[in-house]
């Protein structure tokens, strides 16, 4: 599993890579690899800003374990788009919290295929 040290020295190796620390800074999130994400911690995830969580894309949200998606905050998953909901396979998305659940956005929620 890459380290904090490992993403901060790959993400440094770009200039474009928008990095500070461990955590991507948005909006370019997209220059840290999707394995790089999937490589965080739960607590990491839990850290994340909300704008770099609108910044995941799509295969970043599908690349997280259970334990990465129930980590989302309810503050988190209420600015979650539909395609980043729809990105979250079903049965990591029955590991969401009542809180979560219920701080999901009604607009995501209704644009959900």
């Amino acid at each position: 599993m890459l380290q904090p040290e490992s993403i901060n020295s790959l993400a440094s190796q770009s200039s474009n890579s928008g990095c500070v620390g461990f955590i991507p800074m948005t909006p370019k999130l997209s220059g840290v690899a999707t394995t790089q994400i999937a490589a965080l911690s739960t607590g990491q995830i839990a850290a994340l800003t909300g704008d770099q969580v609108r910044a995941l894309t799509t295969t970043q949200i599908s690349s997280l374990s259970t334990g990465q998606i129930a980590s989302f905050t309810p503050g988190q998953t209420i600015i979650l788009s539909a395609s980043q909901l729809n990105a979250i396979a079903s049965d990591r998305f029955l590991a969401l919290t009542t809180d979560q659940l219920t701080a999901l956005n009604p607009s995501a929620i209704a644009n959900l295929e």
